[in-house]
């Protein structure tokens, strides 16, 4: 069932997935391979963060002044 919705997807797409392909699992949406990647970018650079080798910018802000309320009966 899952091998038919695929096809069936690759058809629309005009994109031609071969059943074999897909039986064996060796089909899989590039966006799954693209997650991935991004997830496996993300680990390294909070390893490498955690580990000291790569730091983390910051940037100190001061809020802006309020102006002071004036005094009554002033």
């Amino acid at each position: 069932m899952v091998a038919e919705l695929i096809r069936e997807v690759g058809r629309a797409v005009n994109v031609t997935i071969d059943d074999i392909e897909i039986l064996k699992g060796a089909y899989a949406p590039q966006s799954w391979a693209d997650q991935e990647e991004v997830t496996q970018r993300a680990r390294r650079a909070a390893l490498e963060i955690l580990e000291g080798r790569r730091s983390v910018p910051v940037q100190v802000m001061v809020p802006p002044q309020q102006p002071s309320p004036a005094i009554e009966g002033s």
